[in-house]
Formats: C-alpha cells, sequence, structure tokens
C-alpha cells in the first residue's frame, strides 16, 4: 500500500532534491548522467498516491491516532548503505501494529521498479501478503508520458528491524531483498520534517497540502499546472497555470484563493495573467501583464485525484482538467522556487 497523499507528495519533493544519481540494486553499476535524470524523475512515482485510496478503505488515516503503533519510532526514510541507490520508507498505518512499506530502485535502463506492501509489526519483524510490484518507464511512443506495468501482486515476505533501525528485507517472491541493508537516513528525515512543519502545527493542518504539486492535462499538452499551500490553519493556496506558447515563451495564470472544504472548490478573483519570457530552465526572466482582475475557479475531484479550471475572464480553462505528476524537476520545483519578476 501507498501513503497518503500529504505524506507521498512532501516526500517525493525531498527525493528530487536531494538525489545525486541513480543505480541498480545489488552490483550493478550507475548509469550515465542522462539515464539518471530519467530515473530521478520516475524515482518520484514511488511515493504516488495511486493505491492511497485502497488503504484508506481499511485505514482512516485522518482520524486514527498512529502515535501508539509499535513501528512509530522506525517510521521514516531509509537507504541501502552499500551505495544509497535504493529508497524505503516506513509508515504507521494504524494505531497498534499496521505498518505501510515502500522500496524503489532505479534500472539502467532509467526505468523504476518499487515494490508496496502493507503488514503487521511484532517488534522487530515486518510480516507482509499480498505485496505488489511494479515498473514505471518512459513511453516509447510519447516521451513525455510514464508508463506503469504491474509485474505481480502476491508477494510475501518480511523486513527485520534491529535496534539501531537498520533493515533487512527477506523477499520471498524473488528474492529482491538479497544483500540490502537499508539505514536511517537523517537527511532525508530531516527535509521531510520540515516540509511537513512548514504547512502543520498543533492548530492543524492546511487541507491544500493534500494537493500540492506540479499537475498536467493529459489531453492539452501544452498546460500545466503548479499548486502551493499557505499557512497553517487556513485553506489559502496559490495556483499558477502555465501555457506554452513557443521556445521560452509562455502564458502564465497567478491565482490566489481558499479551498472550500464543503465543495471542493476554490473560487478567486485578482488573478494576473501575464507573458512571460523564460530561460533554458524554465524560470521567468521577464514578463508583461495581461490583465490583474481575472475571476473563475479550480474545482477538486476526489474520485479521480483530478483539478478541473474554469476561467471567467476568456474562458481559458475550457475542457482543461489536470491530473497530478511527480516531475518536480521540469515544473521548476527545486530547493528554491524562481522569482517572478513584477
Amino acid at each position: 500500500m501507498k501513503m497518503k497523499k500529504v505524506m507521498a507528495t512532501v516526500l517525493a519533493a525531498a527525493v528530487v532534491c536531494s538525489m545525486a544519481g541513480c543505480g541498480t540494486a545489488g552490483t550493478a553499476a550507475a548509469t550515465d548522467s542522462a539515464a539518471a535524470e530519467t530515473a530521478a524523475a520516475a524515482e518520484e512515482e514511488l511515493f504516488e498516491e495511486e493505491t492511497a485510496e485502497d488503504l484508506e478503505e481499511d485505514y482512516d488515516l485522518e482520524e486514527v491516532d498512529t502515535s501508539t503503533n509499535t513501528i512509530t519510532p522506525y517510521e521514516g526514510a531509509y537507504t541501502d548503505e552499500s551505495n544509497g541507490e535504493v529508497s524505503l520508507f516506513l509508515q504507521a498505518i494504524d494505531s497498534t501494529d499496521g505498518v505501510s512499506v515502500s522500496v524503489g530502485v532505479n534500472q539502467e535502463d532509467g526505468s523504476l521498479s518499487y515494490w508496496e506492501m502493507s503488514g503487521t509489526f511484532d517488534g522487530s519483524r515486518i510480516t507482509y501478503t499480498d505485496g505488489l510490484k511494479m515498473i514505471e518507464k518512459m513511453s516509447d511512443e510519447n516521451p513525455d508520458e510514464i508508463e506503469d506495468e504491474m509485474i505481480y501482486e502476491d508477494g510475501t515476505g518480511y523486513f527485520e528491524i534491529s535496534q539501531d533501525k537498520k533493515v533487512t528485507w527477506v523477499d520471498e517472491k524473488e528474492d529482491a531483498g538479497n544483500g540490502l541493508v537499508f539505514v536511517w537516513d537523517e537527511e532525508m528525515n530531516q527535509q521531510i520534517q520540515e516540509m511537513m512543519d512548514m504547512y502543520s502545527d498543533d492548530g492543524g493542518q492546511n487541507p491544500m497540502m493534500n494537493w500540492i504539486g506540479p499537475y498536467v492535462d493529459s489531453e492539452n499538452k501544452d498546460f500545466s499546472m503548479f499548486v502551493e499551500a499557505g499557512g497553517e490553519d487556513t485553506s489559502d493556496c496559490t495556483i499558477t497555470v502555465t501555457q506554452e506558447t513557443g521556445i521560452n515563451q509562455a502564458t502564465k495564470w497567478f491565482v490566489e484563493g481558499a479551498l472550500d472544504t464543503e465543495t471542493m472548490t476554490i473560487e478567486y478573483t485578482g488573478c494576473r495573467k501575464a507573458a512571460c519570457y523564460l530561460d533554458k530552465n524554465g524560470n521567468v526572466v521577464s514578463e508583461e501583464n495581461e490583465y490583474e482582475d481575472g475571476t473563475g475557479r479550480f474545482v477538486i475531484n476526489e474520485a479521480d485525484q483530478s483539478i478541473t479550471w474554469t476561467d471567467d475572464a476568456e474562458d481559458a480553462g475550457k475542457d482543461l482538467v489536470f491530473t497530478f505528476s511527480f516531475d518536480y524537476e521540469n515544473a521548476g520545483f527545486t530547493e528554491e522556487m524562481p522569482e517572478i519578476e513584477e
């Protein structure tokens, strides 16, 4: 099973900000830089929320207090101690001993193999059944798309955890964990905590944290979108919609609004539209405003995890339905977001 979308998004961002390369499990050698970049983008999919709905059918993660779960002292991110090229994440899913485990490794061809499983923790061992394995790779027909291939859904095995937070994996299906020893990744866990602290405290989490990140419109390749959450104890957000209009040129709509959690709608006023010129990295270097009084709304469909845009000013959002993408690098999601020149 996979993590809640909030943690999935935050952890994926941390991985992108910290990755330096890629490789395979065991003794496989590291790939060239081009394959590394492809694999880095694919690795983000390790933490995608596609099966989170299945998980929440069994465990209401928003209401269950997981602080009493016996896995709590070991929750977090790990990497293999030999070269740091295989990632593992542990998360409590109920109040007693339920655990979600994710493992991902980049392959030499730039694809990502990942495993998802849920099981129970007895104090030293997480035992699981019905583990799934998937492979994600760039589409041969469209390099901008990622294809999922389900390998199996009947994996069995266990993870052994030592008191010094070292994790070994016995995979009874294909012995994928042979020779791997995962160790606590302090840097990545610190990044995750810092990013989570930006949006939540004892007062409550901004519900837009469930929807932050990059989005794409699969029907119209020219459009993309990036969503950021505002402060804690609010439902504020900022949304940037981008339409590619030429080489190093784009039209951008800058929106500020708040989520109505009953209707799952973000009504907005004061939208700014600008014609922008970009550098080779996609950052805005100059812009010319077209208007600053746009109105409209974004409607979130929780069933299929999509966001529909209605633009009152000129109907630019007609038929645009955005779905989540883990391509943070291409969306400009870096350690420092590019500044917009006024």
